[in-house]
């Protein structure tokens, strides 16, 4: 019963951290586009601070999260949960890869 609640706030965390990381560079990608007259040096500053901050904040983050859930599972479980996540992310980067090569036989330039 706490777990599942744990592996949302693990979810969460890292769909927050992936929102936020896309909002800065986005952000950056405006403000530094070739079709900006000029160049706004204090908030691209400003923007390249945010995703450093961010950058140094992610790892804490997720390592609290990890440290939650990890607090609801054995050592065993532990082991198998993180193998069961690299499985996941190896398979969704294979589907990728898939799609990415389905696509391009379907439209050859």
């Amino acid at each position: 019963s706490r777990f599942l609640p744990r592996l949302k706030a693990l979810h969460a965390t890292r769909r927050r951290l992936a929102l936020e990381r896309q909002r800065v560079v986005m952000a950056l990608g405006k403000l530094s586009a070739p079709a900006m007259a000029t160049l706004d040096e204090a908030l691209v500053r400003e923007q390249l601070k945010a995703l450093s901050d961010l950058d140094g904040r992610a790892p804490s983050d997720l390592r609290a999260a990890y440290d939650a859930l990890d607090q609801t599972l054995d050592l065993r479980q532990q082991a198998r949960f993180r193998q069961f996540e690299h499985q996941v992310e190896r398979r969704k980067f294979e589907l990728m890869l898939q799609a990415r090569r389905a696509e391009k036989n379907r439209n050859p330039r």
